[in-house]
């Protein structure tokens, strides 16, 4: 058996977390006992509020942060370990960006994307979804974004910055990506909510992208 698998490892599983725990000085308990799995193929949300220990579960994942107490596995390999054995800098990455960049000013969203393009290794994938910038217009803006930007300016995390999906293939160009899909709300109902029984839609002006460092 490899060393670094834990002797529980579900070869189903994407990611298993065992009774995780992480106190940060000052007494500050992020993680206390938090254990779940996720199946893989499949489309797994980690949702809560600030300060609920979301950024300390993907430093964990990504060997970012060690926990006190407990497992964690990705792909079966035991992240919680000092060793990394089938890591490489010369190794392709990918980047999920999620829920970023309408929180981030348009240059900042734009710098971001160019550091990867400079620090990862050709054929590397950042995947990102954005606004369109038709979101920040008033006759054009949807009503269920519109509750949730609201309700995020109430919380001090405002929705700042959308996207112009006609100029992003040479936007990403630029910034030293090529984009390969710029998903429109049409596109990722066909792609991936086609056939489901919960009648899902797709956010009016939310663009799912997915760029290849050169």
């Amino acid at each position: 058996m490899n060393k670094y698998r834990l002797a529980s490892s579900d070869a189903k599983l994407a990611i298993h977390m065992t009774n995780l725990t992480k106190t940060y000085r000052g007494g500050v308990r992020a993680l206390n006992g938090l254990s779940f799995s996720v199946k893989t193929g499949t489309i797994f949300a980690l949702l809560g509020p600030n300060g609920a220990g979301k950024s300390t579960v993907v430093k964990i994942l990504t060997t970012l942060s060690r926990p006190d107490r407990g497992e964690a596995q990705v792909a079966g390999i035991d992240v919680t370990r000092n060793e990394s054995p089938n890591y490489s800098a010369l190794a392709k990455s990918f980047f999920s960006w999620q829920g970023v960049t309408m929180y981030l000013s348009k240059e900042e969203g734009y710098q971001t994307l160019n550091n990867i393009s400079k620090v990862a290794p050709s054929g590397s994938m950042v995947v990102f979804d954005y606004f369109s910038i038709d979101e920040f217009h008033e006759e054009t803006t949807s009503t269920d974004l519109l509750k949730k930007e609201q309700m995020m300016n109430k919380l001090g995390e405002p929705m700042k910055t959308g996207f112009d999906p006609t100029s992003m293939q040479p936007k990403m160009a630029k910034l030293g990506l090529d984009l390969v899909e710029n998903l429109s709300p049409m596109d990722i109902e066909k792609r991936y909510m086609t056939g489901l029984n919960e009648n899902l839609k797709a956010h009016k002006n939310v663009y799912f992208a997915r760029a290849v460092v050169k």
